[in-house]
């Protein structure tokens, strides 16, 4: 037992149910709070000798002291803990109260509750995961301000009740779409913590409480552009993108490209936060592409969804030059940058169509030269995937930037804006075939 009492707000933890005895002859009763109650009963009954490090920290948490790098670290690592599932009792009222870990206890006329030695990592786990969420509020709080998620919230329930977030494990509301939103974040900010413990990244920053400040903003970020896109109002989860791509196996390829559109298309996040989720993705096609243990992964999910993504962005980028180009009266180039935007556009509605080749070794490049993708392009015409109108307009522009690049032409303003033209109802084309 603890050596001394420690006060909290016991209502950090969650409420959803009490179970309560109520004798017919005339002995007392005894009741129980679940599952707060069972957290109070494991914090209680911390020992001194085997759980000095638990009680110092919750006692530092209680009394609001401030917490170190290794503080957190230690927190992380009782909620980061492989739970067993232990097998049921076969009365009744024993599966409820043994679904929360604790067991009935009767001697003569008295009645208590005692926690089941097998749950107690379970336990441990979810009593640390509410002090950890309530111990990071006020942070976690403040990243989420920073994103306006209520204007785009209608309760389903006609009163004046505010859009309300909650990160705890417990489902809190019962309108779908304030609980799915809640349910995104809190799986936001658990991914946060798990690249703490896991990943690399942390050593980027000075201490935990900066880390956490800027990743679980970029995660908070990602879940914002889907709820701002969302079709339906539900429509909103996190996917782990900023994560090992091994977190993405129970994706399919068209949702998580329909969410990276949706992501990277949107006004909602900054040019540099999008600059920095591609090169996150960038580094995650690399880790799977240099793993042998990840092949099946990245050639069915990772290279045709990422590869698809890139070259479609590096098409958006290239319109961009050659927009930028021409407005400077660079016509000659402005052709140039018309034919890349066209030939990325190409490569992503071949990588959409499983036609394009696979990556080479140790390079995220596939072996595709220009005659392979014009033969491509033929192809795409002839199996009724790509009206006739298109290749002509590629080859045009093509033959364009060629004159330009390698001959002595005469390359005017007109010019420049049929190839301009030619450029964006292409890449509109490829868009309406890619969006499924």
């Amino acid at each position: 037992m603890a050596t001394k009492e420690i006060k909290y707000n016991a209502a950090i933890f969650p409420k959803i149910m009490e179970f309560r005895l109520e004798p017919t002859d005339g002995t007392s009763g005894c009741s129980i709070e679940l599952p707060r109650g069972v957290s109070h009963l494991y914090l209680s009954n911390l020992n001194p000798v085997y759980n000095s490090r638990e009680i110092e920290l919750f006692e530092k948490y209680a009394n609001g002291m401030p917490f170190i790098d290794s503080d957190y670290e230690d927190i992380i690592d009782y909620v980061f803990v492989p739970i067993p599932r232990p097998s049921g009792s076969e009365n009744i009222r024993d599966i409820m109260l043994e679904k929360f870990g604790i067991k009935l206890m009767t001697d003569g006329e008295k009645q208590w509750f005692e926690i089941l030695e097998d749950h107690i990592p379970e336990i441990r786990a979810n009593t640390w995961d509410c002090i950890l969420v309530d111990l990071l509020h006020s942070r976690w709080n403040d990243v989420i301000e920073c994103f306006d998620f209520r204007s785009s919230f209608i309760r389903e329930a006609d009163d004046d009740t505010g859009l309300r977030v909650s990160l705890g494990a417990y489902r809190f509301s019962f309108d779908a779409t304030e609980q799915k939103l809640s349910n995104a974040l809190r799986t936001a900010f658990f991914f946060t913590l798990a690249g703490y413990k896991f990943g690399l990244r942390k050593t980027q920053y000075a201490c935990f409480e900066d880390y956490f400040d800027s990743e679980f903003y970029k995660r908070v970020s990602l879940v914002f552009s889907i709820w701002s896109n969302r079709k339906k109002p539900e429509d909103i989860r996190y996917i782990p993108l900023y994560d090992s791509f091994s977190n993405l196996t129970n994706e399919s390829k068209n949702d998580l490209i329909s969410t990276l559109k949706v992501i990277l298309d949107t006004e909602y996040m900054a040019f540099d936060d999008k600059e920095m989720l591609k090169n996150h993705l960038i580094e995650g096609c690399n880790e799977v592409h240099t793993n042998p243990a990840a092949l099946s992964l990245e050639q069915s999910l990772i290279k045709p969804t990422m590869n698809f993504i890139m070259l479609r962005e590096k098409s958006k980028e290239t319109m961009e030059s050659a927009l930028q180009l021409y407005a400077h009266k660079l016509y000659r180039d402005c052709a140039n940058r018309c034919f890349y935007a066209m030939m990325f556009a190409l490569k992503a509605l071949l990588e959409d169509q499983g036609l394009l080749a696979a990556w080479e070794t140790g390079v995220l490049k596939e072996h595709e030269w220009h005659n392979q993708l014009m033969s491509k392009l033929k192809s795409l015409v002839s199996s009724r995937v790509l009206a006739p109108q298109y290749e002509k307009d590629f080859i045009d522009v093509h033959d364009a930037r060629w004159g330009c690049d390698y001959s002595i032409i005469t390359f005017v303003e007109a010019d420049a804006r049929s190839c301009i033209q030619k450029m964006k109802n292409f890449y509109a084309e490829v868009e309406r075939l890619t969006t499924h």
